[in-house]
């Protein structure tokens, strides 16, 4: 396991103290980092972070339910792509998910706070 430093590297980028060995594919890991709550997960060989908080109700996604690149928000039912952030229903909605860049450093997942 590894342990979660403080402060971010000189490219803006946090440790997670999770070892991308571990993380799944199609299931959720919540972490905290620098007072945000965001949700990672594996789709292929991608890794992905967006918020855990839907922008159209503020439900929590890490409860929701994730097929593939779509989260779905288990208050309202609203849709999103991990990838882009866009909303995928209702369709004529204009909220956006927020995403994080992330990068793998000797195997530890690391994640780059302002948003993409």
């Amino acid at each position: 396991m590894f342990r979660r430093k403080k402060g971010a590297d000189k490219l803006g980028y946090y440790s997670c103290g999770i070892s991308s060995k571990i993380l799944k594919a199609g299931e959720l890991t919540k972490v905290k980092i620098n007072g945000r709550v965001l949700n990672l997960t594996r789709v292929n060989d991608e890794i992905v972070a967006f918020g855990d908080t839907c922008p159209h109700g503020a439900a929590s996604l890490a409860k929701g339910s994730l097929s593939g690149y779509k989260i779905s928000c288990p208050d309202h039912g609203y849709c999103f792509d991990i990838r882009s952030g866009h909303v995928l229903w209702p369709e004529d909605e204009s909220y956006r998910l927020n995403l994080y860049a992330v990068k793998v450093e000797d195997g530890e997942i690391k994640i780059r706070i302002g948003q993409i």
